[in-house]
């Protein structure tokens, strides 16, 4: 089934069917977003752990910026 064909069926669908495949299509790219960023993180923890790199809360100690940030003027 080409595009288009896919398209003219979707018309002929009741506003209540047309509703019900959007939602449907939504839940299913929502699914395979979650599916991949899961499925990347797995890529990465195994990247880390065929290099060698190993981390731990030490690594990320001093990464927080503690200066209250730049000063603002809100006077005109």
């Amino acid at each position: 089934m080409i595009f288009q064909e896919i398209v003219d069926s979707i018309r002929v669908l009741s506003v209540r069917e047309q509703d019900s495949l959007i939602e449907l299509i939504h839940q299913q790219r929502k699914q395979q977003r979650g599916n991949d960023l899961w499925s990347d993180l797995q890529k990465f923890r195994n990247t880390l752990e065929q290099e060698k790199i190993f981390y731990d809360e030490d690594d990320f100690s001093n990464l927080r910026e503690r200066t209250s940030g730049r000063e603002v003027n809100l006077s005109t």
